[in-house]
């Protein structure tokens, strides 16, 4: 690490994302007791600590807050000696909320008393622009400028691609629900990530704070579809609190909506480069909830929740949603997945190979004649993704040597050039679960 660089603590987890996507995870050297991503950072220090025990309910975190607040003291503190130890020359920490993460007082506080006293940065997106803003901001901060001012660019770009693709002349009225005991609806930029992905969120407007609603109020919204991104949580986390509701008025009137359970301390809750990632999740559920809406299901298709759900991580790289399209007799398998780069290098896939077939090819689109080519690579940009759906590019599993039919699971080998080999189970469907999969085809191919 140059020396030239700052030492940097940060007390956020989006905040330590964005530092990692804009190169500069070496320079950390504490990170808050939150932090996880990306995994190369969690041998670090940790600098807070939470009286709060996380693994309780939904109700019992909220009490627990409740009670700290009324008690005078913060939810989440700063561990004084060790950050005085670590020496930072930038502390970053945020002003948008007081129980998810470190408080900008407190960090003033200790800052200035220290020798010499580090500079700290306030992170304050409430909108996807103000995040963006705080990526150019903390770029600057940190001796990164230009990777900020590119990083920003770089996700105000991906959630413009994506508000163009999914655009609707009538789109789902969507509710977000961001805690579920008491309830509360997200607010932020949870409504942009909603209508980037091609709903409209009618509980919240852009950069309104998270609030605490009736269910009452919220039936009377009727929506269409109900997200539920719990913050803090992950989806199997969310899916026990949703399970946990108790019977009664909300949980009858939510067996009766489209509901998906996404994420939320990933994608949706972090105010961070993931954010992009979030709204292409949403993107992806919303047509299997639009179609069991329009057919009159009372759920999306299992078998298509558990593809869109479906992840294979190798290094900095995920590799989602994975499946292949019943061939017809002597025909080719055809096979789609989404490729993420979470990392700060490009890397490039080479090749893939299955069990079942004698060889396999990657085709793409061509120019304006609707046709395919062969594609000999296809390149996965640093902090972007590359998505294989029909009409676009895909894979083509050849010399089939045996039938494949749907409920077959066949075995999809994909050799990257940094990551090497990656073995993914790539589930066969029907083409009636084909309108229920297909996404708009997007990505960057380099042949």
């Amino acid at each position: 690490m140059s020396q030239s660089l700052p030492r940097i603590v940060s007390l956020l987890p989006g905040a330590t994302e964005m530092i990692a996507a804009l190169g500069a995870a070496e320079q950390l050297v504490g990170i808050s007791h939150e932090c996880d991503e990306p995994i190369t950072i969690r041998h670090l220090p940790r600098v807070t600590t939470t009286s709060i025990d996380v693994g309780a309910s939904s109700a019992d975190i909220h009490a627990a807050v409740q009670q700290v607040v009324a008690e005078g003291r913060q939810a989440i503190g700063i561990a004084a000696d060790a950050l005085r130890a670590l020496a930072p020359d930038v502390i970053v920490t945020q002003v948008l909320c007081d129980v998810c993460a470190v408080a900008d007082g407190e960090a003033m506080r200790l800052a200035a008393v220290m020798d010499p006293p580090p500079r700290v940065v306030a992170l304050d997106g409430r909108t996807l622009e103000g995040v963006w803003d705080d990526m150019r901001i903390l770029g600057a901060a940190i001796g990164r400028a230009a990777a900020g001012l590119a990083l920003a660019e770089r996700c105000r770009a991906a959630a413009a691609n994506l508000a163009a693709a999914h655009r609707r002349a009538s789109p789902p009225r969507v509710v977000a629900i961001e805690w579920l005991d008491p309830l509360f609806l997200a607010g932020h930029w949870v409504p942009e990530m909603i209508a980037a992905a091609g709903g409209a969120d009618v509980g919240a407007a852009p950069g309104a704070h998270s609030t605490v609603q009736a269910w009452e109020d919220v039936m009377a919204l009727d929506p269409d579809v109900v997200l539920v991104i719990l913050c803090g949580f992950d989806a199997p986390r969310a899916q026990a609190e949703l399970a946990a509701l108790p019977e009664g008025p909300a949980k009858a009137w939510l067996a009766t909506r489209e509901v998906a359970v996404l994420d939320g301390n990933a994608f949706t809750s972090r105010p961070g480069p993931r954010l992009v990632e979030g709204m292409r999740r949403i993107a992806a559920v919303l047509p299997a909830l639009l179609l069991c809406l329009l057919l009159g299901c009372s759920r999306p298709d299992p078998v298509v929740e558990g593809i869109l759900a479906s992840e294979t991580p190798v290094g900095a790289l995920r590799l989602r949603a994975a499946w292949g399209l019943e061939p017809f007799t002597n025909a080719p398998l055809p096979g789609y997945l989404r490729i993420v780069n979470t990392g700060t290098s490009v890397d490039t896939l080479l090749g893939a190979s299955s069990d079942v077939a004698r060889h396999a090819m990657m085709h793409g689109a061509e120019g304006s004649t609707g046709g395919m080519a062969m594609v000999t690579w296809v390149v996965i940009p640093p902090g972007d993704s590359v998505v294989m759906a029909p009409g676009g590019l895909h894979l083509m599993f050849e010399g089939l040597q045996r039938r494949v039919v749907a409920g077959d699971t066949v075995t999809l080998v994909l050799r990257f050039a940094r990551a090497g080999e990656v073995t993914v189970p790539l589930p066969v469907v029907g083409y009636d679960k084909l309108a229920m999969l297909r996404a708009t085809p997007s990505g960057r191919v380099a042949q």
